[in-house]
């Protein structure tokens, strides 16, 4: 993770040992690295919001969906989200995109 956002190891202690950790135990991990981060770039950028832009968010999985719901939660976070995706692209066959679902709730509760 350090290689991909190198400013991410002040946060987090990169050497600690993951290996016997559950699953649930390295996401909280991955969750509360991510908003120390996520609170030191708002920072940074104050008084503007930290402009995140997801692009083709039609592809989307429901872990990157899941990670994103953890992150609106935290409200007093100065962060603009800009999702882009096509409603057309990435429909299964079923019908079922897990973006699609994600939008629906987002209107449902104005977030």
């Amino acid at each position: 993770m350090e290689q991909l956002i190198p400013s991410l190891g002040n946060y987090i202690d990169i050497n600690c040992q993951t290996f016997g950790l559950s699953a649930s135990e390295n996401r909280t991990r991955l969750e509360n690295a991510l908003l120390r981060w996520m609170q030191a770039m708002c920072s940074l950028c104050e008084p503007f919001p930290f402009v995140i832009i997801l692009d083709d968010f039609h592809w989307a999985t429901e872990q990157v969906i899941s990670l994103l719901k953890v992150l609106l939660e935290y409200r007093e976070l100065s962060i603009l989200f800009v999702c882009t995706h096509r409603p057309s692209e990435g429909n299964t066959s079923s019908g079922y995109f897990p973006v699609h679902k994600f939008t629906k709730e987002l209107s449902e509760n104005s977030l």
